[in-house]
């Protein structure tokens, strides 16, 4: 990509947004976003929702955030348009400043994106419908379905924890490291993966025990944490779990 085409800006502000190889900058990530959009990246938009859906953003703001991820649905690029119906999504699932918690508007917009086949959607549908959602509309078993579906387009790590502890499905630690290892090359939950194996290497869960290999895995995991575009070595469920096989199996 071009810096000066609208995909290049979109992705150098992506850079700034999660601080991925240049120091987090929010005020820059929202230039390069305008600046996308300017120049006719209308998936410029979706940084500029994400921008805005951020709490920890100090311009923080709820419904500007609906206002461009909506903007994005117009794009005739297929990612594009079903990353801006999962950030809707998660905006509902969340909440954001001036916009309440809404569990249905949440699965509309998921179910739109699963019904146009994209992965992500599957992945929050099934965590729709685990734990996180209302006691009395969890169900197991669909999140098994959802995430089963998730795991055929290229997001495994779900399923393998689900598998792994009998989530709807029969346990099975041994599926469950295949299936953490399908994602050992890469890929949004490449850190969670990596981390996990490491702890079925320090466990002998599924794998011959192995302080070296639980110890290489945990590494891996952090060093996945930096290059994924949701990561970073400071926070994430994967980074913790990581950190914490390396408290046992020494750095």
């Amino acid at each position: 990509m071009e810096l000066g085409s609208g995909w290049g800006y979109y992705g150098l502000g992506t850079l700034y947004y999660f601080g991925t190889g240049l120091d987090k900058n929010f005020a820059k990530a929202k230039e390069c976003f305008e600046k996308a959009v300017d120049n006719d990246c209308l998936a410029g938009n979706i940084g500029l929702g994400k921008f805005y859906k951020n709490n920890k953003n100090t311009e923080a703001d709820g419904l500007k955030a609906i206002e461009y991820l909506e903007k994005a649905l117009k794009s005739d690029d297929w990612v594009t348009v079903n990353e801006a119906r999962v950030e809707l999504g998660t905006l509902y699932f969340y909440g954001a400043p001036s916009v309440e918690v809404d569990k249905e508007k949440c699965e509309e917009w998921m179910n739109k994106a699963a019904e146009d086949n994209y992965g992500d959607g599957y992945h929050c549908l099934g965590t729709l419908y685990d734990q996180t959602l209302d006691a009395d509309k969890t169900d197991n078993a669909k999140s098994y379905e959802y995430y089963v579906k998730a795991a055929e387009h290229g997001f495994p790590y779900n399923v393998g924890v689900a598998t792994e502890y009998g989530i709807g499905t029969q346990a099975d630690i041994n599926k469950a490291v295949e299936l953490y290892k399908s994602q050992e090359n890469g890929g949004r939950e490449a850190c969670e993966s990596l981390a996990s194996l490491a702890v079925c290497y320090f466990q002998g869960d599924g794998v011959e025990a192995s302080v070296d290999m639980a110890r290489e895995y945990a590494h891996k995991a952090l060093d996945a944490a930096t290059e994924a575009e949701t990561g970073n070595k400071d926070q994430g469920y994967g980074v913790g779990l990581a950190r914490l096989v390396l408290s046992y199996t020494g750095e």
